[in-house]
């Protein structure tokens, strides 16, 4: 492990009971991601026990990291952001990062305003997701980008009162015209979904990559990735960078082939 490293965790939903759909995206790709409560509160202990410090506000440290720092992020913006979500993060004093799909807001099985408002009053960090979530955001024009970007951020810093500095990639299709873009519009931090801990900063917005805990990931797994251990993070990675290489020579055929295989 480098001497400063930083592993972001990337998540979805949390279900409580047996309908996947009661929160977040709907469908068989979006189940795939969703963790059943029991499950994501063993991740959190298992994170616990590693003894690593306590997941904080990626804003702090931006500029100057300790030897390790974990970030635990929450994509989408379904309704389980708050409970159960939050409420256990709060068992742990956690700070958690939730990004909204802004064009999603109130609607059924995602948050709504007054859940944002309490997320941030409990010292969680809001961020961007986009507004209407594209699939294959790295196909989006300058012009679309930017106002994907500005407009979901100034929805949510409407809600809030306070500028909004975070935002993640939504669908897992990047190019730099994407944090180009989010730059122009002031964020200061970006995540991906690449399982890397390699950052780079474009203009004046940190891009980050994560790892992700999906439906059947085992807390051990939660666990070893927060601990920076070396080979469930080269597992993700080579199997990232193999499904990239099919993603690019497929184009829509690859997404309209992983729909077949999840069904």
């Amino acid at each position: 492990m480098t001497e400063k490293t930083r592993i972001v965790l990337q998540y979805h939903d949390v279900i409580e009971g047996p309908d996947v759909d009661a929160s977040g995206f709907t469908g068989t790709a979006a189940a795939s991601y969703k963790l059943d409560v029991r499950a994501f509160a063993a991740h959190l202990k298992a994170i616990h026990a590693v003894g690593i410090p306590a997941p904080r506000s990626i804003l702090d440290s931006v500029n100057e990291p300790p030897r390790i720092a974990v970030a635990l992020t929450f994509d989408d913006g379904g309704k389980s952001s708050s409970s159960p979500i939050a409420d256990l993060l709060d068992e742990f004093g956690w700070i958690g990062h939730f990004f909204i799909t802004t064009s999603r807001i109130g609607t059924g099985g995602f948050v709504t305003r007054e859940a944002i408002v309490d997320l941030h009053g409990r010292g969680h960090v809001i961020g961007t997701h986009s507004v209407t979530h594209p699939v294959r955001m790295s196909s989006c024009r300058t012009p679309e980008l930017l106002r994907e970007w500005r407009e979901s951020v100034d929805c949510l810093s409407s809600i809030l009162g306070t500028e909004v500095l975070t935002g993640s990639l939504p669908g897992g299709y990047y190019h730099p015209r994407v944090s180009r873009a989010a730059a122009t519009v002031g964020l200061k931090v970006l995540f991906t979904s690449e399982p890397t801990t390699r950052t780079q900063l474009v203009e004046s917005c940190l891009v980050l990559g994560r790892f992700t805990l999906r439906r059947n990931s085992s807390a051990a797994l939660a666990a070893a990735l927060a601990a920076g251990q070396r080979w469930p993070r080269f597992q993700q990675w080579a199997t990232w960078n193999l499904k990239k290489g099919l993603k690019r020579l497929g184009g829509p055929t690859y997404l309209a082939a992983r729909k077949l295989l999840l069904r």
